[in-house]
This record gives structure tokens, sequence and C-alpha cells, in this order.
């Protein structure tokens, strides 16, 4: 039986090498391409949104989307050992608060210069009414050119309807419909039977 034998000339090893090296240059020019694309996106991003923070989005609370002043994060919330439940939390980053928590993102619609969210997540997050005896619920707004803290005594005193101005971050709270002006009412009633029909 013979030995095979391979026999390795200069030229095989230069075409190897040239190879080697071409396929190195292709990887590197590829990296390269990856990173810019990912400056220009983030360049976008903070053009678009100068309030925005990095440090605000992670591993457990995910970056979704920006406009102007506000973010839109989601996060997996674990209500009990074997309950979940997928959230978007709207952000104020100029005034750094939560504004509001969504369960899908036709929760909220951008209409002349006003954001409106109907917020039907809070309460799904929320300790259950009575379980901290004598505890407000407490919420921030950004109301009258300040961040304030709204106390509630009860779940059901936390407004569901919220319509934020989307130049200066000013907010308007409403519980009911008849609080509410024509067009605020209107746009509020379909963003409810959105939130309605999702969950029937």
């Amino acid at each position: 039986m013979k030995k095979l034998t391979f026999k390795i000339v200069p030229k095989d090893i230069a075409i190897f090498l040239g190879i080697a090296i071409l396929v190195c240059a292709l990887l590197y020019v590829f990296i390269l391409l990856i990173i810019k694309a990912d400056e220009k996106d983030i360049n976008k991003v903070n053009q678009e949104c100068p309030y925005l923070t990095q440090a605000t989005y992670g591993i457990d609370f995910g970056f979704v989307k920006c406009f102007g002043i506000f973010s839109i994060g989601h996060e997996t919330i674990w209500l009990n050992d074997k309950d979940e439940i997928s959230i978007y939390v709207l952000r104020d980053d100029q005034h750094n608060y939560n504004i509001a928590r969504i369960t899908g993102l036709e929760k909220y619609s951008i209409i002349n210069n006003s954001l409106y969210i109907f917020d039907d997540g809070y309460d799904k997050v929320a300790a259950p009414e009575g379980k901290y005896p004598g505890e407000d619920y407490h919420r921030y707004f950004y109301v009258d050119g300040a961040k304030k803290d709204f106390a509630y005594p009860h779940l059901v005193d936390v407004p569901d309807y919220i319509q934020v101005e989307t130049s200066t971050g000013e907010v308007t709270l409403y519980n009911t419909y008849d609080q509410m002006p024509e067009e605020a009412k209107l746009i509020f009633q379909e963003l409810e039977n959105n939130a309605i029909s999702e969950s029937s």
C-alpha cells in the first residue's frame, strides 16, 4: 500500500495566504459597515430624541422607540410565581418620569401636537386595593410646569386618560369622559375600545 504524501509548494502557500487575507479583509469591512450603521442609527435617535439616555434601557427594560421628549420601553412583569404581563412604558425623558403603562402600542395616539394615552396597564401592575391599608397610590405627572407627586387613596381614583402636550410635556388628566372636551373624548373612546377589543 502506497503512502499518500502531500507536497506543499510555495505557490500553494501563497494562494492559501491570499485567500485568508481576502477573507479577513472582507470580514473587517463587514464589521466596519455594521459599526457605521449602528453609529448612524444612534446619531439619528440622538437628534430625534435629545433627552433619551441609554441608562434608562437595558436587559430587563428594552427600548422600543422615541419621539421628541418621549420614549417607549417594553418590559415583562411577573405578577406572581406563574403569571406575567407584557407592558409598554411611555416616558417623558426631559422630565425623567414614566407617564403611563399600556398593554399595547395601539393604546396611544399623537394628534394635533397632543399625545393621548389610555393607561390600561397601571392598575394591572399596581398592588391590589387593600393590600397595604392606609397607603396611597402615587403617580408623578408634569403639571403646571413641574413634575409633581399625586397621591390617590384608591386605585379607581388613578386617572386612566392622559393627554400630554408634545412640545412641553404638560399633562392633563381625566378620570371620566364627562371631564373631557369633545375632541379628546372621541380620541380616548377609540383608544379604550381598542383596549377592550384586545382583551376580549
